[in-house]
């Protein structure tokens, strides 16, 4: 019996055993595929590859009819044109950037290269050190020298018999000779301005030098517009010196309209003086109020027909007054009665109002 069990033991180990390399030759590790390169001229052996498994190494196809040189060709053109356009573009813009510089008020207006040396800001204030020994009655000690920007300026207070209009027709040249000894033919441009009894000349020197008056030209409106930004600034100073106390503190109206006006191109500024001066019961800031507020910021509302109101119960005869109440009524959609009021002020001789009609 032992010797059977041992004969069947012996038995099934030589079957495992003969299994055991056909198993491990079916389990055991797969051998890599064999990689090919693609060549298009040298189908492979065997079935042709399928579109769905592109080769490894395989390079991107040229289209029809096309080889790399030409391909070279056109790209290199592309690239030409793309870079011209580049170069185009920045020169628009920098064309653009010139056109501003030359116009705009934005920003100072810096020395020309082109001016001589005797115009610049220092030898400028030693010119006008010399005027005032020369000319004290002209240039006042309280002479001062603005270079702040091109070009420089004496600013000096200007006496006069009460006429703003003599400032302007003031012959400085004539009043000191030093003038024409010191600045020559340079071209000179006195900028005055007269607020209350008091009034203030900004005296500029353009100079002179090679190449200068082509410069002036094509900076012209640049220019101008710069003069009139420092003219109007000296003007508002003047006019906060003189008349901002008693228009914030004391109330005055008069001295509130003063402010206004100076303000001219300051719509906020000016709205706060108008609005000042109204409050003080000044028939015409209120009338200046109301129009600036319907057609300055276009807002024909309640509270421009309510100031324009204010403005025809403080002065009732005043046939511009009377008319701007009738405008903003015609803005309001209050045809009937805007044609009503300017009657009333045609009645009392605004002709203006006689040929009104409100089209809304």
């Amino acid at each position: 019996m032992r010797t059977y069990l041992s004969y069947l033991i012996v038995l099934a180990i030589g079957a495992a055993l003969g299994a055991l390399p056909s198993y491990l030759s079916g389990s055991g590790p797969q051998t890599a595929p064999e990689l090919h390169a693609y060549n298009p001229t040298t189908p492979s052996s065997g079935a042709s590859p399928s579109t769905d498994s592109p080769s490894v190494s395989s390079a991107p196809a040229l289209p029809p009819g096309e080889s790399c040189d030409e391909s070279l060709i056109i790209t290199r053109q592309a690239l030409a044109r793309a870079i011209k356009e580049r170069d185009d573009a920045r020169a628009h813009n920098q064309a653009l950037t010139d056109l501003v510089e030359r116009t705009s008020a934005a920003t100072p207006m810096a020395f020309p290269a082109e001016l001589d040396e005797a115009f610049q800001p220092e030898h400028f204030a030693q010119m006008v050190d010399q005027l005032k020994e020369e000319c004290p009655d002209l240039f006042p000690p309280e002479t001062t020298v603005n270079c702040s920007e091109y070009p420089c300026a004496m600013e000096f207070p200007l006496e006069h018999e009460g006429d703003p209009q003599q400032a302007w027709r003031f012959d400085y040249r004539a009043a000191c000779p030093a003038i024409s000894t010191l600045f020559g033919h340079a071209r000179q441009q006195p900028m005055v301005n007269t607020v209350g009894d008091q009034t203030r000349v900004q005296y500029m020197v353009h100079g002179t030098g090679i190449g200068l008056d082509r410069y002036l030209e094509e900076h012209h409106q640049k220019l101008q517009n710069r003069i009139q930004q420092r003219w109007t600034a000296q003007r508002k100073a003047m006019a906060r010196e003189l008349h901002e106390d008693p228009c914030l503190i004391e109330g005055d109206a008069a001295a509130c309209r003063e402010l206004a006006n100076a303000h001219w191109n300051d719509a906020a500024e000016r709205e706060i003086y108008n609005q000042s001066a109204c409050d003080a019961d000044d028939a015409h800031a209120c009338n200046n109020l109301a129009w600036e507020r319907c057609y300055g910021a276009g807002q024909c509302d309640a509270t421009a027909e309510s100031i324009a109101r204010q403005a025809v119960e403080l002065a009732p005869e005043d046939g511009n007054i009377i008319h701007t109440l009738g405008v903003v009524l015609c803005q309001r959609g209050q045809a009937a009665a805007a044609a009503r009021t300017w009657q009333s002020a045609c009645d009392i001789g605004h002709d203006l109002s006689c040929t009104e009609i409100c089209g809304r």
